[in-house]
C-alpha cells in the first residue's frame, strides 16, 4: 500500500461542509496535516475570529514538569503572504517576552509551488526559571497565510525536536482549483 494512502489527512479549514463525503477535498486550498500527530493524550481546541478573519486548531498537553502545544493558524485573505515578514514579526515578539533569545532558520523552500520556511526559536522568559522552545513553519497560500507552531515549555527535549522536525516537514499544503499546486491522491479528509 502507498506510504501516502496510510495517512489521514486533516484539512485544517474548517469550513467542511456537513454533508461532505469522507474523500472530498474542500474547493480551493487544503492543508494536509497527518495524524495521529506524535505522542498521545492531546486535547484540541478550535478557535474561529470571524473579524480578524482567522482560525486556530490548537492541541495542548502535560509533558512532564512542562507542556506542549500545536497549533495551526490560518490568516485567511492574507494572499501570498511573505514567509520571511512572517518569521522576522513572529521573532520580535518573542524577543520581547525573552531575557534571552535565539532563532534559527532550518529550511527556506518551495513545497509543492509554495514558498515556506521553517525555523526554531529559543527563549528565556524574562523574570521566570522557564524555557520556551518553538518549531515554526510558514506556508504562503494564494488564499491565506498558513503558521504552524510545535511549543515546548519547559519539556523540550533533542529527540523531540527530531521527531517533530520531521513532522512539520510532511505538512503540506494543495489547491484544488490550481494545477501548480496539485493535490495528492490517497489521502482522506478528517474532520
Amino acid at each position: 500500500m502507498n506510504k501516502l494512502a496510510k495517512w489521514l489527512v486533516v484539512v485544517v479549514t474548517f469550513v467542511l461542509g456537513a454533508n461532505a463525503h469522507a474523500d472530498d477535498w474542500h474547493e480551493g486550498e487544503n492543508l494536509l496535516q497527518p495524524v495521529p500527530i506524535p505522542g498521545e493524550d492531546w486535547k484540541l481546541k478550535r478557535l474561529t475570529n470571524d473579524q480578524a478573519k482567522m482560525e486556530m486548531a490548537r492541541w495542548n498537553k502535560s509533558s512532564g514538569n512542562g507542556s506542549e502545544t500545536l497549533q495551526v493558524i490560518i490568516a485567511h485573505e492574507q494572499r501570498n503572504g511573505n514567509v520571511e515578514i512572517l518569521q522576522g514579526d513572529e521573532d520580535e515578539a518573542g524577543k520581547e517576552h525573552c531575557s534571552s533569545f535565539s532563532s534559527d532558520i532550518l529550511d527556506k523552500t518551495s513545497e509543492n509551488n509554495y514558498k515556506t520556511i521553517t525555523w526554531k526559536t529559543k527563549c528565556k522568559l524574562r523574570g521566570e526559571n522557564t524555557e520556551v522552545v518553538i518549531l515554526h513553519k510558514a506556508i504562503s497560500g494564494e488564499d491565506s497565510l498558513y503558521n504552524i507552531q510545535k511549543i515546548w515549555r519547559d519539556s523540550f527535549t533533542d529527540e523531540s525536536s527530531r521527531t517533530w522536525v520531521d513532522y512539520v516537514k510532511r505538512i503540506k499544503l494543495c489547491n484544488t482549483k490550481e494545477t501548480q499546486h496539485p493535490c495528492p491522491e490517497g489521502f482522506k479528509k478528517v474532520q
